[in-house]
């Protein structure tokens, strides 16, 4: 399993103690070796990038409460819109999609008390990934599962993207995404699977969906 390590968490906890309303400065940080994070502190040196073309100056955090559970805690980006709801008794859904004038992506996220009670393991959420991929394989461009992996601040998120080979060579209509990303998480409180709708992974919209992924907090009651 290939393991992603461009994006490392947000200090999200740094947020929350100002209130759930509140901004604060994210730094995008490109290093000597390419890689990326992302941070509320400055970057050292001139690998600092801060500037409304990344439209990574403001986030505010969104909560979103789980039944059974407690709630989750995610960033939104100012060039993202975002609307939460309740899935029956033991879901709660955040959809988070970017404004007209932004670099398209949209993301949902799906927080649901775990009813096995444990953590599952690397195997298990393997499966899980590969069954919420099939769908979707046979007019991809791979046309195999690739697993990748990223750590939250939940556990490790196992995922695959698959591109749309009908529009991998041409524009891509308003509405509608040529790479999509399918993964979860599953603690043993609460599992989170999420599905990120971007035109590529090189793209500044797919960094931006594994920040927020990455850095979501979980408050357990």
């Amino acid at each position: 399993m290939k393991r992603l390590s461009l994006i490392s968490p947000m200090l999200a906890l740094a947020v929350l103690a100002a209130g759930s309303s509140a901004h604060a400065a994210i730094y995008k940080c490109v290093e000597d070796d390419g890689s990326v994070s992302f941070q509320d502190q400055p970057c050292k040196g001139e690998v600092q990038k801060k500037s409304a073309d990344d439209s990574l100056d403001n986030v505010s955090m969104v909560d979103v409460p789980i039944p059974g559970v407690g709630f989750a805690v995610v960033a939104q980006f100012e060039h993202l819109e975002s609307a939460v709801r309740r899935d029956g008794d033991r879901a709660a859904t955040i959809a988070l999609r970017s404004k007209p004038d932004a670099e398209p992506m949209a993301l949902l996220l799906t927080f649901a008390q775990n009813p096995q009670g444990r953590t599952l393991s690397d195997t298990e959420n393997s499966q899980v990934v590969a069954q919420m991929a099939m769908p979707h394989l046979a007019q991809s461009v791979e046309k195999e599962i690739r697993l990748s992996a990223f750590e939250t601040t939940l556990g490790q998120a196992t995922f695959t993207s698959l591109t749309d080979s009908k529009l991998v060579n041409g524009n891509i209509p308003d509405g509608e995404y040529s790479t999509i990303t399918m993964g979860q998480v599953a603690h043993a409180d609460v599992i989170a699977a999420f599905t990120l709708l971007t035109n590529g992974t090189d793209t500044t919209a797919f960094e931006d969906g594994i920040s927020i992924l990455a850095s979501f907090q979980v408050a357990i009651n």
